[in-house]
C-alpha cells in the first residue's frame, strides 16, 4: 500500500494556549459592554414602573426579551401553522448538520456508513439539503404573505425600506458572529478536529469578514464560509 502521511499545524495540541492579542482584547471589551448594557437595562426595568420607563432603555433587559421570545401570542394575520412547520424542520435541519459533523471523526468507519445509507432510520439524516430548501421556501411564503398583507391594508411597499429594515435585523447577529469566529471561538475547545474545522473558519473570517456584512459570500467567496450559520442568514 502507498500511502502518505499529512501533519497539519492546526491538527496538533499543546499543555499552553497561545496569548491573546490585540483583537482578542478588544472583542472581550465589546462582550463585556453589552454584559453591563443587559444588566443595567434589566436593573432599571425592575426599578421603574412601566409608565416611567423609555422603550430604549429597556431594550436590553433579560426580562422583557425573553418574554418575547417565550410569548406564544398569535396576531390575528399571523400564520401559526406555518411558524411551527418553520421549528421542525430547522430541528431536522440541526440534527442533520449534528450528524454530518460526528461522521467526520476518526472512530467512525466510513464503510459502515456506506452500508447504513438504504436504512429506514438515516432518511431524514440524507435529505438535510431537501430540510434546507423546505426552510428557505417557508422563509419566503412569509415574506410573501406579510407584503400582501400590507398591500391588502392600501400601505405602499418601499424596497429600499424593506432592505434597510432587515439589514438592520440580521448585521448586530452576523457582526457579533463573525467576531467570534475571527477571534475568541477557537479558544473555546481544543483538540485535532475542533481545532481543523474553526482554524479554516477563524482564516476565512479574518480575510472575508466585510463580504459577510454585505451578505454576498455565498456569491463572491462560496468556498470561503464563515460558519455553517452564515449560509443561511447570507441566504434569508
Amino acid at each position: 500500500v502507498n500511502a502518505t502521511a499529512i501533519m497539519y499545524d492546526s491538527s496538533c495540541s499543546s499543555a499552553t494556549s497561545p496569548p491573546l492579542d490585540l483583537s482578542d482584547y478588544l472583542v472581550i471589551l465589546v462582550l463585556l459592554t453589552i454584559v453591563v448594557l443587559v444588566t443595567l437595562s434589566t436593573c432599571y426595568e425592575h426599578l421603574t414602573s412601566k409608565s416611567e420607563q423609555k422603550e430604549l432603555l429597556v431594550s436590553f433587559s433579560i426580562t422583557s426579551n425573553t418574554s418575547r421570545l417565550l410569548s406564544t401570542t398569535d396576531t390575528p394575520d399571523s400564520l401559526p401553522c406555518l411558524h411551527g412547520l418553520r421549528i421542525l424542520v430547522m430541528v431536522w435541519i440541526i440534527a442533520g448538520h449534528r450528524f454530518m459533523h460526528e461522521v467526520l471523526v476518526p472512530d467512525v468507519n466510513g464503510i459502515d456508513i456506506v452500508e447504513h445509507l438504504d436504512r429506514l432510520a438515516w432518511i431524514p439524516f440524507q435529505s438535510i439539503p431537501q430540510a434546507v430548501e423546505i426552510f428557505f421556501l417557508l422563509s419566503g411564503t412569509l415574506a410573501a404573505y406579510n407584503f400582501f398583507q400590507d398591500r391588502l391594508k392600501g400601505k405602499k411597499f418601499h424596497y429600499l425600506s424593506f432592505c434597510g429594515h432587515r439589514y438592520r435585523r440580521l448585521t448586530p447577529t452576523m457582526l457579533l458572529l463573525s467576531i467570534l469566529y475571527a477571534t475568541l471561538l477557537i479558544r473555546v475547545a481544543d483538540g485535532p478536529i475542533w481545532k481543523r474545522i474553526f482554524t479554516m473558519y477563524q482564516e476565512n473570517c479574518q480575510e472575508s469578514w466585510w463580504i459577510n456584512l454585505l451578505y454576498i459570500s455565498n456569491y463572491v467567496v462560496p468556498n470561503r464560509i464563515v460558519s455553517c450559520l452564515s449560509i443561511y442568514i447570507v441566504t434569508g
